[in-house]
């Protein structure tokens, strides 16, 4: 037994070995033990966070609704799945075993980060946005039985990992060549940051066959989606800027100003904007607080180093990607009062990953 589980895993370095880095990345699984494959185009693309801390929590429940993978008291890593670098295999801290009847389907339920509150009973997660949208979150749910996990040798549980927030990207540049523009922070103000999301009825995994080769897909039926309820509680959200110093805008080119891989990620709503009669102060709809200065030769036009815009009257949907490109012409003080001239925002819509089903509009949210 000794010399099999050694061979085993010398198969399984190899194979690892051999994949490159857009392939599934695998577990050895060694008798009835529970291990983990992670789809790489869902995960391994996810954000840079992800990609640092190489790990998740799962939970797992068979048809009985026993549990099988759980979080042991005094030991709230247990159920943390770990991405071990040395040998780059998945699994989770402690042991967990599929049930003796190989037959019997097991429900996986995964996310991320792993410190997020799971509610076992409801399997809901309440989710509270990280200012400037730090953190991703990340959800993926299967049910398999140990005989029908066989995508690899070793009946991994196939964990595909799906975006349920909206993802923001912004650009400047200046409509008017006699400006002078100068960026150093973004804020997107009274837009809410706390929701309660629950996993989908559905698995978020599929699989394809080419000859004996089987294959992870996403599907795309509606109830492999998870959804968003109670969200509340208005919040600003500050953007993660390109630099630490204000960027400057031109006139010829559209400058980047989110960070890379800094994107704002919000939670699926419905925006109001911000009725332009009122104050930001007494408002409650959305809007961009803009850190700036606004030139037209020497003087700076910005309302105290900001300008503010309405945003609102459309809806960040889920899994979706809204590049925003703000043209300086002007902007509107904390008053709502016009400055030199219009700041407009188009939006470009795509999906999240460039592996789904492709999305693209432009559309002018704000003139």
């Amino acid at each position: 037994m000794t010399m099999h589980r050694h061979l085993l895993f010398v198969i399984a370095l190899l194979l690892l070995t051999a994949c490159s880095k857009d392939e599934v990345l695998s577990t050895s699984s060694i008798d009835n033990d529970i291990s983990f494959y992670v789809n790489a185009d869902a995960a391994t693309r996810a954000p840079k966070y992800f990609e640092t801390n190489k790990q998740f929590r799962v939970y797992a429940w068979d048809s009985n609704d026993t549990p099988i993978i759980y979080r042991i008291d005094n030991y709230d890593a247990s159920n943390i799945v770990c991405y071990d670098t040395s040998i780059g295999l998945w699994g989770t801290t402690q042991k967990y075993y599929w049930p003796d009847d190989k037959t019997k389907a097991v429900t996986f339920y995964a996310y991320y980060p792993a410190d997020l509150s799971f509610n076992q009973d409801n399997k809901k997660i309440n989710y509270t946005s990280s200012n400037g949208g730090g953190e991703d979150f990340l959800y993926a749910k299967t049910t398999q039985t140990f005989n029908n996990s066989d995508i690899t040798p070793y009946h991994s549980a196939c964990i595909n990992f799906r975006h349920p927030l909206a993802k923001i990207v912004i650009n400047g540049i200046i409509t008017n060549p006699s400006l002078s523009v100068l960026v150093s922070s973004i804020e997107f103000c009274n837009v809410k940051s706390q929701g309660i999301f629950s996993f989908p009825s559905g698995s978020t995994v599929d699989f394809s066959y080419e000859g004996d080769k089987k294959i992870p897909i996403t599907p795309t039926t509606e109830d492999t989606y998870g959804s968003w309820t109670e969200v509340s509680v208005p919040s600003n959200l500050a953007v993660s800027m390109a630099s630490s110093t204000a960027i400057p805008l031109s006139y010829t080119e559209t400058i980047q100003l989110t960070a890379e891989d800094g994107y704002l990620a919000v939670l699926p709503q419905t925006l109001s904007a911000w009725d332009r009669s009122t104050s930001i102060e007494a408002t409650t709809g959305s809007y961009l607080k803009i850190g700036c200065t606004l030139k037209l030769g020497t003087m700076d036009y910005s309302d105290n180093g900001y300008i503010y815009c309405p945003i609102g009257g459309f809806t960040w949907e889920a899994g979706k990607s809204y590049i925003y490109s703000l043209s300086f012409g002007g902007g509107y003080d904390s008053n709502g009062k016009s400055i030199l001239g219009p700041l407009t925002i188009r939006a470009t819509i795509l999906p999240w990953n460039p592996t789904d089903v492709e999305r693209t509009e432009n559309e002018t949210i704000y003139r």
